[in-house]
Parts: C-alpha cells; sequence; structure tokens
C-alpha cells in the first residue's frame, strides 16, 4: 500500500487538495502555497522517508479556539508535509473501501436523517442512524 500512496499520480493529487483548503501553518510555520516548491525539491527525500520507515512527522501546532461561555477548544494544526501524506494515505483508504459512489449516497443519508427539518423523533433518528452504522462483520485473517 506504501507504493500505491507514494505515486506521483497520487502525491500531486494531494497536494492539490490540501492547498485548496487552505489552512494555517504548522509549527514549521510553511504555508500551504510553498507545498509545490516542497514537492519539486524535497519529494524524492520525503518517499523514501517514508519508505524506509525514517519518515518522522513534527509536532503539532496547538491553538486555542474560543467557544462560547469563556470555554476554549483546543486545535491540532499539523505541517503542510504531515497533511500532505495523511491526505496522501486517505485516498488509497477511500479508494480501497469506498467507492465515490457510496461515499455521496452515505453523505446523503447521513443528511437527511440529521436534517432537522426531516419530520422524525430523537429515537427514530438513532434508529435510523444504526441502521446505517451497522458493525462491520469480524474478518477472519489467514495469517502464516
Amino acid at each position: 500500500m506504501i507504493e500505491q500512496i507514494l505515486t506521483r499520480k497520487n502525491m500531486l493529487r494531494a497536494m492539490y487538495k490540501v492547498q485548496k483548503n487552505h489552512g494555517s501553518a504548522g509549527v514549521d510555520h510553511m504555508p500551504v502555497t510553498k507545498l509545490s516548491e516542497l514537492m519539486s525539491i524535497d519529494k524524492d527525500v520525503l518517499t523514501e522517508k517514508v519508505r524506509s520507515g525514517k519518515y518522522l512527522p513534527q509536532p503539532i501546532l496547538g491553538v486555542e479556539i474560543p467557544k462560547g461561555g469563556g470555554a476554549v477548544r483546543l486545535l491540532g494544526i499539523p505541517t503542510v508535509t504531515g497533511r500532505l501524506l495523511q491526505q496522501a494515505v486517505l485516498q488509497v483508504i477511500n479508494a480501497r473501501f469506498v467507492s465515490e459512489k457510496s461515499w455521496e449516497k452515505l453523505k446523503q443519508k447521513l443528511k437527511t436523517i440529521t436534517r432537522k427539518t426531516t419530520p422524525m423523533s430523537f429515537d427514530e433518528r438513532i434508529e435510523k442512524l444504526n441502521e446505517v452504522f451497522q458493525p462491520v462483520p469480524a474478518m477472519t485473517l489467514n495469517m502464516p
């Protein structure tokens, strides 16, 4: 799976998604706009570190987001490189386990169930959500 994650096509697609999402710089202070530059200069170094198991993600930047009543919520902001790799992994996992069509169907079903304008009691909503999120049957792994 690592090779699928690190393909040029997947990494470029991940880069475009991260750039499109914008977002703040992490502890490395690298803006998302510099991701193209990083990919053109350090892509081989980064992918080799991942392949060899030597890639270590940098710490996440913690930012407090004010909430109502004086409360705060802690938000973790990964580095741009971390986001790139997370997105690359997500794309491969989604392609393997969830087709785009079934994902859209699931999102639409969830929107309908959670929409306040849909006439449904709380218990009916919970029941519908439980139908959507049925437990996945245990798989038997044949290990040598």
